[in-house]
C-alpha cells in the first residue's frame, strides 16, 4: 500500500494454514479492451506523441527569443516541464503494463496521462497568449521570426497534446471483476 488514498482497496486476512497475516487487493482491476496488437499500436502511439512533445520542448526552449526573457511568456513555459514529466511516467508505465491494473497503476497510467495533457495544453496557452501580447505590444523591439517560430512552438505542443488526450479517451479501460477476492471468499 504505497498511498493512503488507496487503503480501503487492500485488506488484511490472516491464512488459516500456516497463520501468516497476508495483504489481499479487494478493490476492482481495469482492463484495456483492445487485442495485443491495438496495445502495441497504442503503446507506439504513445511514445512518438511522446518523443514529439519532449523534442518540441526542448527546442522551444532553446529559441534565443525576446520572449525568454520575459516572465509572462516564459514562466509559464518552464512550469509545464512538470506535467512534461508526468506524462513521460504514465506513457512509460502504460508501456510497462501487462494484465488488469488495480486502481494504483490504473491512476498511474491513464489518469495521469489525461491530468498532465490538460496541465501542458494550459501552460502552452498561457505562454502563447503572453507571446502573442508581447509581439502585438512590443512589434518593434522583437525579432519577428523568432516570435512566431516559439509561439508555433507552443501551438504544436497544444496539439499534440490535445490529439493525445482524444487517443487516450478513445482506448477504453474498463473495470472487470476481481476474481482473487472471490477466490479467497471461497476458500474462507
Amino acid at each position: 500500500m504505497f498511498n493512503r488514498r488507496y487503503r480501503n482497496e487492500y485488506k488484511i486476512v490472516t491464512d488459516e494454514a500456516t497463520g501468516k497475516e497476508k495483504i489481499i487487493y479487494i478493490g476492482s482491476y481495469y482492463r484495456f479492451e483492445l487485442s495485443e496488437e491495438g496495445k502495441k499500436a497504442r503503446t507506439r502511439l504513445y511514445i512518438i506523441l511522446l518523443v514529439m512533445i519532449l523534442l518540441l520542448f526542448a527546442g522551444g526552449a532553446l529559441i534565443n527569443n525576446v520572449g525568454s526573457r520575459i516572465m509572462y511568456v516564459m514562466v509559464p513555459y518552464a512550469i509545464a516541464v512538470f506535467p512534461v514529466a508526468y506524462l513521460t511516467m504514465g506513457v512509460v508505465r502504460t508501456a510497462l503494463e501487462r494484465g488488469d491494473m488495480e486502481h494504483i497503476a490504473y491512476d498511474c497510467t491513464v489518469t495521469r496521462i489525461r491530468k498532465s495533457t490538460v496541465g501542458i495544453m494550459a501552460f502552452m496557452g498561457i505562454s502563447f497568449a503572453g507571446d502573442m501580447v508581447l509581439i502585438i505590444g512590443n512589434s518593434e523591439l522583437v525579432d519577428m521570426t523568432r516570435e512566431l517560430l516559439f509561439a508555433a512552438t507552443t501551438l504544436m505542443i497544444g496539439g499534440l497534446c490535445f490529439y493525445f488526450r482524444k487517443q487516450n479517451l478513445k482506448y477504453k479501460c474498463v473495470p472487470v471483476e476481481n476474481k482473487r477476492l472471490q477466490e479467497n471468499e471461497k476458500h474462507n
